[in-house]
């Protein structure tokens, strides 16, 4: 392909479905039930977190399973005119759950090696690069589905230690994030725009947000006070620009009219 230099700038998406989500949280606290709020969802199930919902359901065994699943879902020429188009109709794909499509990803690439665990072999790392680059296109294949991404992960709670002369101490202190290894989610995280934490409101939401004992997401950084713990979110948007409310009901309706008031967008999601 010819490569040449724009002539003029891209403009930021206006449109829900144009992002890709990840909503993580404990089991149980409404993740997938969040996710179905999306229009027309097919879920890539990993696990059996949709047996108590009625949706379209793909189960996957297997990467090689997921990577057919994409490949059915994707865009393809119409031999009628030669354009690119859906043969379904759905509009938004979930992944339930991240953490063990990262897992089925890391058998896929051990058994194309012939090893147990990717730090098996003294290859220098070469099974760990592979594994790495395998995530990175699989994750990238979902993205240029032209469907809105949900991807649903599970949370880990994880110490934070400081230095203490020759030792780490615990501070009491806990980072708060998706449960995946640090090389694992460090790619996860750098391909989606939203990343959500999915709890149950302890009434530390701000006023009026979310009420105490329902369902809320947190859709920025935040760091704890006197003590407390530090959860990992982001969301999109500019310093004293347009962005979504730090705190949202966990209901799609919600984010939805968060995003246009913040986005204005006035096409179809």
């Amino acid at each position: 392909m010819a490569i040449k230099l724009p002539d003029s700038r891209t403009q930021p998406t206006a449109r829900m479905s144009d992002d890709t989500w990840l909503f993580y949280g404990l089991f149980g606290k409404g993740k997938t039930t969040l996710a179905l709020q999306y229009p027309a969802p097919i879920v890539l199930a990993t696990e059996a977190g949709c047996k108590g919902v009625s949706a379209h359901v793909v189960d996957l065994q297997t990467w090689q399973d997921f990577l057919d699943a994409v490949a059915l879902l994707a865009r393809a020429k119409d031999p009628a005119d030669g354009k690119l188009k859906f043969k379904h109709t759905f509009r938004t794909v979930v992944v339930d759950t991240a953490n063990v499509l990262r897992d089925m990803c890391e058998i896929h690439i051990c058994k194309q090696e012939g090893v147990g665990d990717p730090g098996e072999p003294n290859d220098r790392g070469l099974v760990w690069r592979k594994l790495r680059r395998e995530w990175q296109r699989g994750l990238k294949l979902l993205n240029d589905l032209g469907l809105c991404v949900v991807l649903l992960a599970h949370e880990k709670k994880r110490p934070i230690k400081v230095e203490r002369g020759s030792q780490l101490v615990e501070t009491g202190q806990h980072y708060i994030t998706t449960s995946l290894s640090d090389s694992a989610r460090g790619v996860l995280h750098s391909h989606v725009d939203h990343i959500m934490r999915l709890s149950i409101c302890d009434g530390t939401a701000s006023a009026g947000a979310v009420a105490p004992g329902e369902r809320w997401l947190l859709t920025e950084h935040r760091v704890g006070l006197n003590g407390g713990d530090v959860i990992e979110a982001k969301t999109r948007g500019t310093l004293g620009g347009p962005c979504l409310p730090p705190e949202l009901p966990a209901t799609f309706e919600a984010i939805q009219t968060a995003y246009r008031a913040a986005f204005d967008s006035d096409r179809s999601e």
